[in-house]
């Protein structure tokens, strides 16, 4: 009877997608980038369909994202319900609705007793859904030369998916170790513990050494240098305490390291 694209008011926005009149039923089915954001499709008996008239234009931002900016096909449910669409040749398409509710709407039965209904069908190539008889697919434009896959009610049941267990990746001891010898002989200790996941005896490490190596090069300054007799030795022992500690620390923890 009529097919023709349409934007379908949801809310606050509108879905894009075609909207078919027959004589029996109006039936809108959203776009497939619309049916993944969760647009719904209306299927609607022309039995239950009350009055389809114009509903005038609005303002404001809503209306901006709904389709009311202009106006829209209003379709007035008998349980009381609205539904808006957002099509061409408005006054065309409100004459035919109304003049196929006057011929009797839909759910009329045949001379022969039994219900005449339009299926919701697959198309071929992309699934999109369409209303049965459509000779293009409104989504990908395939042209349909054989009788689509009428679509399944229930949805395809998925094997159960096995829990997912999250391992955590273990750290290397050599650039612990690395990390806090390295930085250690300029003055900065401590990064191979902050490294391990220690943090607090990194910091305190990394703070004590930094104010230790100010005081020594004082004291080499004021003695003219021979306090690094003294300085150096006591340097690399800090040093030599502080990787032999972080070394304990990694066998405590082999959750981190490993065994």
């Amino acid at each position: 009877m009529m097919e023709a694209s349409a934007n379908h008011t949801e809310g606050a926005i509108a879905r894009g997608g075609r909207l078919w009149l027959t004589n029996q039923r109006l039936v809108f089915l959203p776009h497939g980038f619309d049916q993944a954001l969760g647009a719904d499709a209306v299927n609607l008996p022309l039995s239950e369909v009350a009055h389809a008239r114009k509903e005038p234009a609005g303002c404001g931002p809503q209306a901006w994202f709904s389709g009311g900016a202009r106006a829209r096909l209003r379709i007035d449910v008998v349980d009381g319900t609205t539904q808006l669409f957002v099509v061409n040749r408005l006054d065309s398409v409100v004459g035919q609705i109304e003049q196929q509710i006057g011929e009797g709407g839909a759910m009329a039965e045949k001379d022969d007793g039994t219900d005449e209904r339009r299926s919701i069908v697959l198309c071929p190539n992309c699934r999109a859904e369409m209303v049965e008889g459509s000779n293009f697919c409104h989504l990908c434009g395939t042209r349909i030369t054989t009788p689509p896959e009428v679509a399944q009610l229930q949805p395809p049941q998925l094997p159960p998916q096995p829990p997912v267990t999250y391992v955590r990746p273990l750290k290397d001891r050599s650039m612990a170790q690395i990390l806090e010898i390295l930085p250690g002989l300029f003055g900065f200790l401590g990064f191979g513990w902050i490294y391990a996941g220690d943090v607090n005896t990194g910091i305190m490490f990394l703070v004590g050494y930094l104010v230790a190596a100010v005081a020594f090069v004082i004291f080499d300054i004021i003695s003219g240098g021979i306090c690094c007799f003294f300085t150096v030795p006591l340097q690399i022992l800090i040093i030599a305490v502080s990787v032999s500690r972080l070394n304990q620390h990694i066998k405590a923890h082999p959750e981190l390291f490993g065994e």
